[in-house]
């Protein structure tokens, strides 16, 4: 039985399909130049599954995109494409806003009860070391207040860099290299 997407990546199976035949680009041709099967670009272009973060990230790079214009509700040709890695990004928009929530900010524990994860999984998320799927980040967003593509929205550059090298130091890779559904 084929799982539906999550309601984030509504417009991803129309933003796919009409990128890859402006770039003249069959599933199969899109598979190999990233590197996924042509199941998975199938199935996204379907809308079956869950992706992952890194996943998407990387049709984004084969369709010279950024991974929010895949995740846009509608086209939205005001989407420019950042340098950023996609899961640097999203750790620290979690912390920004978490920081925001109430006089105090919201916890990593408390928002882990509130989305339904484990406490370590927010600081993974927080710390660029996990690929999410999806439907995590939805539940994470819609208890932020937010969608999933505000989390993807560009860090400032020296709170990136900072990320960036944090990151570096505790031996990871920022580019997020999981492997991918």
């Amino acid at each position: 039985m084929t799982k539906q997407m999550p309601k984030s990546v509504s417009g991803l199976a129309e933003t796919l399909r009409s990128r890859r035949d402006e770039l003249g680009l069959s599933q199969e041709s899109l598979a190999r130049a990233t590197g996924l099967s042509r199941s998975v670009v199938s199935r996204m272009e379907r809308n079956a599954g869950n992706p992952l973060l890194s996943t998407l990230e990387i049709l984004a790079m084969g369709l010279d995109l950024d991974v929010r214009i895949l995740l846009a509700p509608e086209p939205n040709s005001k989407l420019v494409k950042s340098n950023q890695t996609p899961l640097v990004r999203v750790g620290g928009n979690i912390h920004r806003l978490r920081k925001k929530i109430g006089k105090r900010g919201l916890s990593q524990e408390k928002l882990s009860m509130l989305s339904g994860h484990f406490r370590t999984y927010i600081t993974e998320l927080e710390m660029a070391r996990n690929s999410p799927s999806i439907a995590d980040l939805e539940s994470i967003a819609d208890q932020l207040g937010v969608q999933v593509i505000d989390l993807l929205e560009p860090l400032d550059e020296v709170d990136y860099q900072t990320r960036v090298e944090r990151f570096e130091k505790a031996g990871g890779d920022p580019q997020g290299k999981e492997s991918s559904q």
